[in-house]
């Protein structure tokens, strides 16, 4: 399990067209501790993946 995410997105309205794009930034992985989060238990699963194939 991990834990929450330290970055936060926005979402800004940049005119009064109802029609006009919304401006979004996500703002993934902005910091050291969400990639950290989100990479290692990938990686153990690809190497646990991998050395299940070799074997």
């Amino acid at each position: 399990m991990t834990s929450p995410a330290d970055s936060e997105g926005s979402i800004h309205i940049t005119s009064a067209d109802p029609d006009a794009p919304l401006d979004i930034d996500p703002n993934y992985l902005a910091t050291e501790h969400d990639r950290t989060t989100s990479v290692d238990p990938a990686r153990t699963a690809l190497l646990g993946v991998s050395a299940h194939s070799a074997a």
